[in-house]
């Protein structure tokens, strides 16, 4: 928190956009789910590459798609079966994705 009259550093803000309703690439439908951009930000911030980011409630599975294309090791936990099944969907069409634009 800080008052009007004082100083503000711009570091204190990170100015990340919704998600748009219209991007379906990167929605889910995951009731809690992460905006990528964040956890970007997040993990760039605190990791570098071959370190490992862990998320023991990995929902939508978005740190562990965003971890892994920051080249970053990546552990993800979850009991829900709903955020399990959407994490391994997520991660699979990732693994996909990136194996596509090799092979072109």
């Amino acid at each position: 928190m800080y008052y009007l009259d004082e100083p503000k550093n711009p570091d204190d803000v990170w100015i990340i956009p919704p998600i748009p309703q219209r991007n379906l690439t990167e929605r889910t439908g995951y009731p809690t789910q992460k905006l990528g951009a964040l956890l970007e930000r997040i993990i760039k911030a605190s990791s570098k590459e071959n370190d490992i980011v862990a998320d023991f409630f990995c929902g939508s599975g978005t740190t562990l798609v965003v971890a892994k294309r920051l080249k970053r090791r990546w552990f993800g936990r979850d009991t829900n079966p709903e955020a399990i099944r959407i994490s391994q969907e997520r991660v699979g069409r990732e693994q996909t994705k990136q194996l596509s634009l090799l092979e072109t």
